[in-house]
Order: C-alpha cells, then sequence, then structure tokens
C-alpha cells in the first residue's frame, strides 16, 4: 500500500515503454478518516491525470453522512458516500480507533498514449491535516495495449444509455458513463450529436484567448479568464482543466492557482440536462481522441 498521502501530488513515471497505442491504468485508492465530500464549498477532492493527458479522476470523496460526487466528476450531481466503493471497517495504525470507518474504491481506465513515456500524477485537493484526511494507493497496474475494444450499441441502447445519464442513482448513472465510453468515437459522436455541439470557431477563438491568459502569473487576469470560461462549461471544461494541469504540475505553479481555478468554483447543478452535459463532456474528454478533443476545443 502506497502512502499515507494527504493534500500533496505523488507521481509514477515509467520509461523506455515498447509500442503501444493505449493504457490500461487500475489501481485501488483509498480513503481515510473524515473526508466530508461535499460538505463546504471547498470540497475533500482528489485527481488522478494522465500527464498531457485526460483527467482519469476529478471527484469529491466522503467517508461521512455527507455527500460526495464520485462516480461522477465535481460539479455533475450528488450521490451518497461512499458510492462506487465498499467501506472498510478495520483500524489504522496512524489513526485513533476511533476512526474505523475507511472506504476503498477500484478504478480502471483504457486512454490513448503513444509516447515511451507514461507520467500520471495523483493529488489530494483542499484535504485537512493528514492525520484528519489521507489517502493511500494500492495494487497499482499499468497494462500496454494494442488495440482498445469497443462495443457497438444501437440507436435504441445510446438513447436509453443517454436517458439513464442524468440518473441521481450512482449505479445506472455511473454504469452508463462506462458503456458510453466504452463506444469510442462513436460514443463521441452520438453524445456531441445529441447535445448539439457543433464546430464553434468563434467560442474556440475565445477560449484559445482567454485560456492564453494563463500562461501569466496575474491573479486579476486568471480570475476574470475563469469567470469567462465557465460561461462555455461544461464543454469547455476539459480545455482549462489540461491549462491548469500544466500550471499545477509545472515547475512553480502559483500558490493562488487553486482559489482562481479550485473545486470551490465548479457549481453543482441539480437540472437533468446539464448533468447529462456535464458527464457527457466528461466521457468525451476521458476518451481522448483526436474527435474527442475537437469536440471539447482541445488541441
Amino acid at each position: 500500500m502506497l502512502g499515507q498521502f494527504g493534500a500533496e501530488t505523488v507521481s509514477l513515471r515509467l520509461e523506455k515503454l515498447p509500442t503501444h497505442a493505449y493504457v490500461r491504468i487500475q489501481f485501488e485508492f483509498y480513503t481515510f478518516a473524515s473526508w466530508d465530500g461535499l460538505a463546504h464549498d471547498a470540497s475533500d477532492t482528489w485527481m488522478a491525470r494522465v500527464a498531457n493527458g485526460p483527467r482519469l479522476v476529478y471527484a469529491s470523496f466522503s467517508n461521512t453522512g455527507w455527500q460526495q460526487s464520485y462516480p461522477f466528476p465535481v460539479g455533475c450531481g450528488q450521490v451518497p458516500a461512499r458510492s462506487g466503493g465498499r467501506q472498510l471497517n478495520v483500524a489504522m495504525p496512524w489513526f485513533d480507533k476511533s476512526w474505523n470507518e475507511h472506504t476503498v474504491y477500484p478504478m480502471s481506465f483504457v486512454v490513448p498514449h503513444r509516447a515511451n513515456v507514461l507520467e500520471l500524477h495523483f493529488a489530494g485537493l483542499r484535504l485537512q491535516k493528514v492525520e484528519d484526511e489521507s489517502w493511500t494507493l494500492d495494487n497499482v497496474r499499468v497494462e500496454l495495449l494494442q488495440d482498445r475494444d469497443t462495443t457497438p450499441l444501437s440507436v435504441d441502447e445510446l438513447t436509453q444509455l443517454w436517458n439513464q445519464l442524468g440518473t441521481n442513482d450512482p449505479g445506472q448513472g455511473g454504469e452508463a458513463m462506462r458503456r458510453l465510453g466504452d463506444c469510442g468515437d462513436r460514443g463521441v459522436a452520438y453524445l456531441a450529436g445529441t447535445l448539439g455541439w457543433r464546430d464553434d470557431a468563434a467560442a474556440r477563438e475565445e477560449l484559445e484567448y482567454l485560456t492564453g491568459a494563463l500562461r501569466y502569473d496575474d491573479w486579476d487576469m486568471w480570475s476574470e479568464a475563469a469567470d469567462q470560461c465557465r460561461r462555455h462549461m461544461p464543454r469547455a471544461r476539459a480545455l482549462v482543466a489540461a491549462c491548469v494541469d500544466a500550471r499545477r504540475f509545472g515547475p512553480a505553479p502559483p500558490p493562488w492557482l487553486d482559489e482562481v481555478f479550485g473545486p470551490q468554483h465548479q457549481q453543482h447543478v441539480t437540472n437533468p440536462g446539464e448533468i447529462r452535459a456535464g458527464r457527457a463532456a466528461w466521457i468525451i474528454q476521458l476518451l481522448w481522441t483526436p474527435d474527442a478533443r475537437r469536440t471539447l476545443f482541445l488541441p
């Protein structure tokens, strides 16, 4: 078991990889003690990402009575604590025995990747001191693949999953996200077409200008750009996230980065249509194919 970690970033870097087209990334993520999920504006959030690639996880987690976002990303719904995971009723040596309720979440992702170096970042965001809220990783596995299996679905099946995507049930909603993601670019085309997301040159130009502001260490400039970028959410979220991640994991990210683009700025919507759009955008960015990136204004 790797940890115990707190509000910090840990990385895995694999070099000299043989030729491949995809990677399957699997691990078990443990949350320990008083993770409060969506109890506060600054939610207890955890992220996993591929450097120069997609965010795999960006969600809040709860071990208490508060709700969380996982298995959905922050801003795409609220579900009961421990959704998608299983409770562990065990005492850990680094906690007082009163803390004996923890949670483990098994996770698995397949993403396009061709470089001979793979770098993964895992980060706890806005957590309390490590004695109160911590996390670990276990059974980390990276598998190189030549092809990715995709699942052909009929129009009726796609429509059923689309309707299911907006449900408050984390099991059904999570299953809809997984199955739509398994469709590959056909899933991208269906989701973008259903949402009416056409190529928008004007919006693309505006977002390129706004995200260009992130090159400068100016809080006011970033804050204004962030407010304007949010008008294009959820479609532009992956683009903004990629730019923020590049700064967050750069050599010297500004200390106020999270104040401008942190999870407290991700609005938690309740409208089923908006929830579906946010989850659909997450599916598309996770696929990270050329079609998916074009749909979300990503380079």
